[in-house]
C-alpha cells in the first residue's frame, strides 16, 4: 500500500534526477481575514489554480506532482486534499495527461482507514500523513503512549494498521489498491435519501 513514511516522502519530493522530477503544488488558501472567510467561489478559484498549475506542471516534463497542504499558517487554510485529487485527476483525464505523472499527496488531515481509502479512490498514488506521524511523535514524547516507541516504530506501526484496513476496505469492494485504473471518474458517489 502506497502509504509513506517522512523519510519515503522526502526521497521522491526532492529528487532531482533526469527525467524524474517532482513539482510541489501549494494546496492551501487565504485566511487573512477571520471574519471575512473565504467562500465557494473562492475555493472554486483555488481548485482551479491547482489544475492549471499541476497541468502546467506536467507539460513542463515533471514525473510526480506532489499536492500539499503543509504551507498551512495563521493566514493560510488547507483545502481538503479529497477535493484537491478528484478535480485534479479529472482535469489531467480530460487533458490526457493521466499516464504521464504520478500523484503524491502529503496530507495533514488524513488519519484515518477511511480518509485513505478515499484519498486512493479518488486517484492518489502515495500519501505521507505527515500531521499523523508528528502527533505520535509529540504524544511519546509528553508519555502519553505507555511505551517509549523509537520515531521507525511508531511508524512502521501507522503503516501496518492503515496498510491492513485499507485493503480490508478496498477488498470489500472489490477494487485492488494499487491498480492504476482506480481513478477519480470511476469512484462510486455516494446517494442522498429523503425517506426516513
Amino acid at each position: 500500500m502506497p502509504l509513506l513514511s517522512l523519510e519515503e516522502m522526502y526521497a521522491p519530493k526532492n529528487i532531482d534526477m533526469e527525467g524524474y522530477t517532482t513539482k510541489v503544488i501549494d494546496c492551501t488558501m487565504d485566511y487573512s481575514e477571520a471574519q471575512n472567510p473565504p467562500g465557494r467561489e473562492e475555493l472554486l478559484k483555488e481548485l482551479t489554480r491547482i489544475e492549471a498549475q499541476s497541468a502546467q506542471a506536467v507539460r513542463d516534463g515533471y514525473k510526480i506532482v506532489c499536492l500539499s497542504d503543509h504551507n498551512v499558517s495563521e493566514t493560510r487554510m488547507p483545502i481538503d486534499l479529497l477535493l484537491a485529487v478528484g478535480s485534479v485527476r479529472q482535469h489531467f483525464i480530460k487533458q490526457k495527461l493521466i499516464t504521464l505523472t504520478g500523484l503524491l499527496l502529503k496530507s495533514g488531515s488524513a488519519h484515518q482507514v477511511h480518509h485513505y481509502a478515499l484519498l486512493f479512490g479518488m486517484g492518489a498514488d502515495a500519501v505521507c500523513p505527515y500531521m499523523c506521524y508528528y502527533t505520535l511523535f509529540r504524544a511519546r514524547d509528553a508519555g502519553k503512549l505507555g511505551m517509549n516507541y523509537s520515531n521507525q516504530e511508531l511508524t512502521d506501526r501507522v503503516k501496518s494498521a492503515f496498510d491492513y484496513g485499507v485493503r480490508k476496505v478496498m477488498a470489500k469492494m472489490g477494487a485492488s489498491p494499487p491498480c492504476r485504473a482506480t481513478t477519480a471518474h470511476r469512484s462510486s458517489r455516494p446517494s442522498v435519501s429523503t425517506r426516513r
